[in-house]
């Protein structure tokens, strides 16, 4: 691996064999999902039973939580979480190193400090599912120290840059994602079509209306009220309407089509997501 410039730039053998890995790993991660999701529909299927069952058994009795502790366990699960973070990681570095206007040697620190916290943020992934009071201490403090660790890396001017593109990468990843589905197409999304949609979704993800429900207002008992996921998921769903209508001005009718597809997949996840978060935290 080769820096020039600002950028991290990787050998064209190198690009080509994470792209075989990501292949198999993503097949390997779909796999499990699947299984997971099995277990999702026994163990919902199993609570609309009458009580009197069988005795759980230990992977009945630990739940949802207990089945995703198992999972998160299992060593190569979780080497293929890395793996899968630090690429992720890594290949935000050539366009985060030139928005934070950092060093090589910044950029190669940054990488590091990044995957360092990201692991440890794994190890700790369970405790975060409905914390106690002594858990959601220790959560607020990892978070402080890895606050001031990347302050003490970048410097407060930095740091504050580097915040904002955190908090942009959900309108990132989905217009790469709108990106790559026009990208065959006679009609593919240009640089700065993109940037101008990528700022349209951020914009109303940030814009907050009378009664608007966001995740950041729920809290650990509203993932298993249904009323309180119906307004967050109409609020979403409201969201989108806004981008579209915005985004009328900038893209193409089979764009814009192309973006309305892509905003119902990730709304149908985002739901899913949800959802699960709920039973797990009602088998905390």
């Amino acid at each position: 691996m080769i820096y020039i410039g600002l950028g991290q730039i990787e050998t064209s053998e190198t690009l080509a064999e994470q792209k075989s890995w990501l292949a198999h790993e993503s097949e390997a991660l779909r796999s499990k999902i699947t299984t997971l999701k099995a277990d999702l529909a026994e163990s919902q299927a199993a609570d609309a039973q009458p009580e009197a069952t069988p005795t759980p058994t230990k992977k009945e009795a630990g739940g949802i939580k207990g089945m995703v502790a198992e999972m998160m366990k299992d060593p190569e699960m979780k080497e293929m979480l890395r793996k899968q973070q630090t690429l992720h990681i890594k290949s935000q570095m050539g366009e985060l190193t030139k928005v934070l206007g950092l060093t090589p040697e910044q950029g190669r620190k940054l990488v590091d400090l990044l995957i360092q916290q990201q692991e440890d943020q794994m190890e700790h992934a369970m405790d975060a599912l409905n914390p106690t009071p002594d858990e959601a201490k220790k959560i607020a403090d990892r978070s402080k120290e890895n606050e001031a660790a990347l302050k003490n890396l970048l410097g407060d001017e930095k740091y504050a840059k580097y915040q904002d593109y955190q908090k942009a990468t959900l309108s990132r990843f989905e217009t790469d994602q709108l990106k790559q589905q026009l990208a065959p197409t006679q009609d593919p999304l240009q640089d700065a079509q993109a940037q101008t949609v990528a700022n349209i979704i951020q914009e109303e993800r940030d814009r907050k209306t009378p009664g608007s429900v966001s995740q950041a207002d729920l809290k650990p008992e509203d993932y298993s009220n249904p009323d309180k996921l119906d307004a967050l998921f109409a609020d979403m769903e409201a969201c989108n309407k806004r981008i579209l209508t915005r985004a009328q001005n900038c893209l193409t009718a089979p764009q814009l089509e192309a973006l309305a597809q892509s905003q119902a997949r990730n709304l149908e996840m985002q739901k899913m997501g949800l959802k699960m978060a709920g039973k797990m935290l009602q088998q905390k």
